[in-house]
């Protein structure tokens, strides 16, 4: 339930991404309507990958409940994980210019910092997935080991 309340949200969220663009005033300045545009396609991506993460999830846990989770066919599903997050993380890395010339612009020297501390951030999970993919790939090798012993 709490896997379709938050896909929800991310839907709504995207929703009203697109319709509060609509709504915004005009800017005057031709670099803040192409920084709002970035901001906007960013945002909407970023939104796209975490729901591949959850719908991705979804079916791990349907492999947990299903006591197959330390099977081949569980690892695709964290691939897509892992994908989707580096995903995030690319598009993140991607709008360090625009975000940089915007706050030179705006005169919003924190707003570069807290970027990069925002694409910082964004790389842990990525990394951790790619260590817990090891980690399956490990399980799923042992238990195939062991069902054969047995």
């Amino acid at each position: 339930m709490l896997l379709l309340a938050l896909f929800a949200a991310l839907a709504g969220a995207q929703v009203l991404l697109v319709v509060g663009l609509t709504q915004l005033a005009p800017v005057d300045s031709a670099e803040l309507a192409r920084f709002r545009w970035t901001v906007v396609v960013a945002a909407l991506a970023g939104l796209v990958c975490l729901q591949v993460v959850l719908v991705a999830t979804w079916r791990l846990l349907g492999l947990v409940r299903a006591d197959r989770i330390f099977s081949d066919s569980a690892l695709p599903w964290v691939d897509t994980i892992v994908a989707a997050l580096a995903a995030v993380w690319v598009v993140l890395a991607a709008a360090v210019v625009p975000v940089f010339q915007f706050a030179q612009a705006d005169d919003a020297p924190g707003l570069g910092g807290l970027h990069l501390l925002l694409l910082l951030v964004a790389a842990v999970p990525v990394l951790m997935m790619v260590v817990m993919r090891a980690l399956l790939t490990q399980a799923t090798r042992l238990r195939s080991d062991l069902e054969e012993v047995i």
